[in-house]
């Protein structure tokens, strides 16, 4: 029998009220230096179907793309980084940003493993603007086929102002992604706060 494994995700749908989101929303769609980057997938390159923006202390690499450091946060992200700061008992020393256009923006299949995190990374993800999906599901045990036709499955929600927090193995453990929709989506703006090893970088 397999070892059991500490994995857990918290989700707090109402952590901003609505006007405090609605404010924050306009204010990051704006001051956010977004930007289309390709990714590499299987040696070729494709362009993101999102836009995404980094913050942090340490470049961060993932799928072929490089962000460059970017020390300057803005004051609303740093105020919000404060925040999650005492609630988690972290300091957050970086940040990946995601603006999806419209449901036909998504993120695929992916877990945030990269070396850089280090073992068991805790990422907090707040959600700004129209709803979607987050999926996730759960990885075979090591040594068994990669199929996932039976794979425990999740799926939540995430609306303006929701929190949602990965922690212990569930990066190890699960994948999770952001599925395009079919009908009509606005605009969705994601920060995924996080730690970065230096060395590990």
């Amino acid at each position: 029998m397999l070892p059991k494994r500490n994995e857990r995700l918290r989700f707090f749908p109402n952590f901003l009220d609505p006007q405090e989101s609605a404010v924050l929303y306009d204010q990051l769609f704006h001051n956010i230096p977004w930007r289309q980057r390709s990714i590499i997938i299987q040696g070729a390159s494709y362009l993101m179907p999102r836009l995404t923006a980094w913050f942090g202390e340490q470049p961060y690499t993932y799928s072929g793309v490089t962000h460059d450091a970017q020390l300057e946060w803005p004051s609303e992200i740093q105020e919000l980084r404060n925040r999650l700061d005492e609630i988690i008992g972290i300091r957050f020393n970086s940040l990946l940003c995601n603006c999806y256009r419209d449901g036909h923006d998504s993120i695929d299949w992916h877990s945030d493993d990269e070396a850089s995190l280090g073992t068991n990374p805790t990422i907090a993800s707040l959600s700004f603007g129209d709803t979607r999906v987050f999926e996730m599901r759960k990885k075979p045990p090591p040594g068994h086929p990669v199929d996932y036709t039976f794979s425990q499955r999740v799926r939540v929600p995430l609306v303006s102002g929701s929190l949602l927090i990965m922690e212990g193995a569930t990066q190890a453990d699960w994948q999770h992604k952001v599925p395009k929709e079919y009908h009509d989506r606005g605009p969705r703006i994601n920060l995924t706060f996080r730690v970065i090893c230096p060395e590990k970088t």
